[in-house]
Formats: structure tokens, C-alpha cells, sequence
């Protein structure tokens, strides 16, 4: 997981000129996120 996250910030800098990219990857973890507190509670 934390190594995900490592390769999601390079992302990030890397196309951060393209905002609805870095949009779509944030939502992408949120939703992740939100999944993996739903299969555990």
C-alpha cells in the first residue's frame, strides 16, 4: 500500500500540467480508500 502510494505521487509530479489526470488519480484512491474501510467495519 505505501509503496502504491510512493508511485502515485511520482505520477502526480510527473503530470501534474494535466489537472484532470491528477483529478481522476485522486478519486481513484479515495474510492480505495473508501472500499477497504467498507470490508473492514
Amino acid at each position: 500500500m505505501e509503496n502504491m502510494m510512493f508511485d502515485v505521487t511520482l505520477s502526480l509530479g510527473s503530470i501534474d500540467k494535466d489537472a484532470n489526470k491528477v483529478a481522476n488519480i485522486i478519486s481513484e484512491i479515495l474510492n480505495y480508500c473508501f472500499q477497504l474501510l467498507r470490508e473492514r467495519f
